[in-house]
């Protein structure tokens, strides 16, 4: 009983020490430049090359699995690095909210993994994967879901709803 306690008492001061170790990191130390505008050209960029890291086993199409497991870790990278990467031309961040980061526990990987596998026969149609057109249309209609005033870029407020999009948090959230 002791030895539990003790190895309980060391995993949550490790845990407190990495939370610690997580929150005085700023993200433009780690990931380029703070996004002040995001043009719909360097979404449409980050598609394109984030197309094969979701691609899992490089057939050429991302099947309900791998589209599912997309969501769940850009949704836990998002969180734990309160804050969503670009990778266009150049590599820039979003950051979320103050408050709004940290690690997603188990109930909210359960329910952003059901939630992505109910969209994704709507994404894949008939064929039920989705190729690379597929994808990149995905991101640019949800780009334009986003983009309010319709002017071809996000910034300010839209940046914050796009970053909250892909950490998967409710507009409620904020």
């Amino acid at each position: 009983m002791k030895r539990v306690l003790a190895i309980s008492a060391s995993a949550l001061m490790i845990g407190a020490s990495a939370a610690g170790f997580a929150t005085q990191i700023e993200p433009g130390e780690a990931f380029g430049a703070a996004a002040a505008k995001l043009p719909l050209s360097e979404l449409r960029l980050d598609a394109e090359k984030r197309f094969a890291d979701v691609d899992v086993n490089r057939d050429g199409f991302i099947s309900r699995d791998e589209f599912a497991a997309q969501a769940v870790v850009t949704a836990s990278l998002a969180r734990f690095n309160g804050a969503v990467v670009v990778e266009g031309l150049y590599t820039s961040y979003i950051s979320l909210p103050a408050g709004m980061g940290g690690p997603i526990n188990a109930g909210e990987r359960t329910r952003i993994d059901a939630v992505a596998r109910a969209d994704f026969p709507h994404i894949a149609g008939d064929d039920g994967q989705i190729d690379r057109g597929e994808w990149v249309r995905h991101k640019l209609t949800q780009f334009a879901a986003i983009d309010f005033n319709h002017d071809g870029a996000l910034s300010h407020d839209e940046l914050t709803v796009f970053a909250m999009s892909m950490a998967r948090f409710s507009l409620n959230a904020v």
